[in-house]
């Protein structure tokens, strides 16, 4: 975004940490709502305001939307932006990355509940069996846990994980360890995310953990900054202003997770540096992205079609098609290797086994064309049990799971079709694969942090009024899910409130595409190359 600009915006953001007092979190959600109205009002009338002001009163209206959105973000609170005040996150993340070759991605839990022996879950009834995804008995849970603690562990490496353990244990509420902490789905990142997670775990003491958890909010600035550079100051600022009032931004918050913002970070980085004329860049954190979180691969797919479509018709791009898969083959291998090399093939075909059990659950907290469609406009937990509860609802997305991946295949489809006719840069049409990925999957609310590739697309665009009525949808989606929280409505029926509002984004840019001429862009359209 350029130094002095950052640099102003850090020091007033400072600024507004330092000396405006805390707020409830309910109170933040109230005021990403009203920012989310102010950025509509801004987004749609954008080309006006530089009639009218000039560019630089609307960049510094932008921009001083940012610095309180991201204050309000971390609820003017320099103790939940400095340091992991939640810890429920980072101790999945950093206990299970620390202890990978001990626990593997199932023995979490029953390993904490021996290593506590009823010290700060002596309340505890029910725990998730990470192997089957099933509730069980605590009883059941720890003796599954004393088993395979004196087969698994050292007593070097017990020893330190029971002093890491109690560390956590004591900073997590009673209510959050019955309700919450123990019957999440725990840690499943794919195997390769373990090279650089487990590194900083096994290197950062758990008592200096503070410090790691802000590699993600230099990493998130990092792309920040790339896109700036790439498309352009403004640009930059609306996709901070969006991640700074997204429901999906909720949780985990940036600053109190290990590298759990790593993937948007990448996919963003992705985009800026294809779009920069820097094609083994892109396609290296693209394939970051995919090896630490699977689901990025998806977006991947514009690049395929681009070089694709370059054989046989355009030798400049098929360099660039060529130099865009040598980087990514080039970190495909590289982390591919050193997961093998450190945790062999069991562990990798572990990790695939997680991620699928994971895939197939459904929950209150999941997003996607799954919740729309078995959604009834329940909106308390008492009309939810009333229809079967969670489970039922489990058991119907199951049911209905075969279709919705065979629907999100066929607008894969489509969409490279359309694509090859666009003959539009791979970064543009990245934006698009958010259609297929909320057709077939029911993904947890904060992976839809990757709307920030959407944002990047139609604020780079804003001369432009379809563009202009697109980000504006995006923001109306965040006013939706905010109202719903502070009203008091059961997540599942936030959740889905936001689902329908990105089925009609789907829509609206769908339906774009159709009516749309598919000519190709004019030459420099595509910006710096």
């Amino acid at each position: 975004m350029g130094m002095r600009a950052t640099l102003a915006i850090g020091l007033l953001l400072a600024a507004s940490l330092g000396f405006v007092p805390p707020i409830e979190r309910d109170t933040s959600h109230t005021v990403r709502a009203l920012l989310a109205v102010a950025a509509i009002g801004l987004a749609w009338s954008w080309p006006a305001l530089a009639l009218r002001f000039g560019p630089d009163l609307r960049r510094a209206a932008l921009g001083g939307l940012c610095i309180l959105g991201m204050a309000n973000y971390w609820q003017f609170d320099r103790s939940v932006a400095m340091g992991p005040g939640d810890v429920t996150d980072v101790t999945y993340y950093y206990l299970n990355a620390k202890y990978f070759d001990e626990l593997g991605y199932d023995q979490l839990y029953n390993a904490m509940l021996v290593a506590d022996d009823g010290v700060a879950t002596s309340h505890i009834t029910q725990i998730r069996n990470l192997a089957t995804d099933e509730l069980e008995s605590r009883d059941v849970a720890e003796a599954h846990g004393q088993v395979h603690v004196a087969r698994a562990f050292t007593p070097e490496r017990w020893h330190a994980f029971e002093h890491d353990v109690r560390f956590f244990l004591r900073r997590l509420s009673k209510r959050a360890l019955a309700e919450n902490f123990f019957v999440d789905h725990g840690y499943n990142p794919p195997l390769p995310w373990a090279v650089a997670g487990a590194s900083i775990a096994s290197w950062v003491p758990v008592e200096s953990l503070g410090w790691a958890t802000y590699i993600d909010v230099a990493l998130l600035a990092g792309a920040f900054a790339l896109v700036g550079r790439a498309y352009g100051v403004d640009i930059a600022l609306w996709a901070v202003l969006f991640f700074a009032t997204t429901f999906s931004g909720r949780w985990p918050i940036l600053g109190q997770s290990l590298l759990r913002f790593d993937w948007s970070a990448a996919l963003l980085a992705a985009m800026a540096a294809s779009r920069l004329g820097r094609p083994a860049m892109s396609g290296s954190l693209l394939a970051f992205a995919a090896m630490t979180r699977a689901f990025p691969a998806l977006f991947a797919f514009p690049w395929l079609v681009a070089g694709l479509r370059a054989i046989g018709r355009d030798r400049h791009q098929l360099r660039v098609g060529w130099a865009t898969l040598g980087g990514a083959v080039a970190t495909v291998t590289a982390l591919g290797v050193v997961s093998l090399v450190w945790w062999g093939a069991d562990a990798m075909w572990a990790s695939v086994d997680a991620l699928a059990l994971h895939a197939r659950s459904f929950s209150s907290q999941r997003i996607g064309l799954g919740t729309v469609v078995l959604w009834r406009g329940e909106t308390t937990r008492e009309a939810l049990r009333a229809v079967g509860g969670m489970a039922e609802r489990e058991q119907d997305y199951l049911d209905v799971l075969p279709y919705l991946r065979v629907l999100g295949l066929g607008i894969v489809v489509w969409l490279g079709a359309v694509m090859a006719r666009r003959g539009r840069p791979p970064e543009d049409d990245a934006a698009l694969m958010v259609i297929p990925f909320f057709a077939a999957t029911v993904a947890q609310a904060n992976y839809y942090n990757l709307r920030l590739v959407p944002v990047v697309w139609h604020a780079s665009r804003l001369d432009e009024r379809l563009h202009r009525g697109l980000l504006a949808l995006l923001f109306a989606v965040e006013v939706v899910a905010h109202t719903a929280q502070v009203s008091g409505l059961d997540r599942h029926a936030t959740n889905a409130l936001s689902s329908w509002g990105i089925l009609l984004w789907c829509v609206a840019v769908g339906a774009s595409l159709v009516m749309t001429p598919l000519e190709p862009p004019p030459t420099g359209a595509s910006g710096p190359r």
